[in-house]
């Protein structure tokens, strides 16, 4: 019975981890570009979020400001923005369910739903349902390689005016990239890939598959 008690106290630790992983998540930046300015030694850190972006300036390290604009207002991001939306969603329906695991095991462990027979498959379920949202939006913001492309190919904005160049095509299509290798610009050395918000995003998923490998492992979940 012991055993059985702190297998399920596992269990809600790595799902309670999970949880609080993906509140950093759907209220943190997504993605980032970076531009290092050789000769000024200046940089100017872009991050993304499905609601905004902010702009941060940079002098030999020293942070000098930041500006943030509403991603509404950056019409030439649309398809970024599409994917910023589609894993937030994916995001919110993960900690949901997780919010119900929750329930369900706190419930289970204290003994309350000992008559309930289906007890026990019924919270591997909705573990499993948590993985698979988490997962999800992890794997869907991959495509935001392809997102920056298609807006890139849509605006008449300069700085994507090369957009189609295949060097600025190698720099588009790939989800993280470091362009040191490449110096599109002789002065500027440029990089973009996954901010917190979507390591956070792995990690949560992480926790998940392993509360779920243990929950069908382990003589957990079904107290006697």
């Amino acid at each position: 019975m012991d055993d059985i008690i702190n297998n399920n106290f596992v269990i809600f630790f790595l799902i309670l981890s999970s949880w609080a992983l993906l509140i950093v998540s759907f209220s943190s930046y997504w993605y980032k570009e970076e531009s290092h300015f050789l000769t000024s030694n200046s940089q100017v850190i872009k991050y993304y979020r499905f609601d905004q972006m902010r702009t941060e300036y940079w002098n030999y390290s020293v942070f000098e400001s930041a500006v943030i604009i509403p991603m509404r207002d950056i019409l030439s991001y649309g398809s970024q923005l599409s994917i910023y939306r589609a894993s937030l969603s994916l995001v919110i329906l993960g900690w949901i369910a997780l919010t119900a695991t929750l329930v369900l095991l706190f419930l289970n462990i204290f003994e309350y739903m000992s008559d309930f027979r289906f007890a026990v498959p019924l919270i591997r379920t909705v573990i499993l349902l948590a993985l698979g949202f988490s997962s999800a939006s992890c794997l869907t913001f991959i495509g935001i390689g392809s997102a920056l492309e298609e807006d890139c190919q849509a605006t008449n904005n300069l700085e994507y005016a090369r957009c189609s160049h295949d060097d600025r095509g190698v720099f588009l299509q790939h989800y993280v990239f470091d362009d040191t290798r490449y110096h599109f610009e002789e002065d500027v050395e440029r990089a973009h890939g996954p901010a917190y918000a979507w390591y956070t995003a792995v990690a949560s998923s992480s926790c998940l598959l392993v509360a779920s490998i243990l929950s069908f492992a382990l003589p957990a979940l079904a107290i006697e």
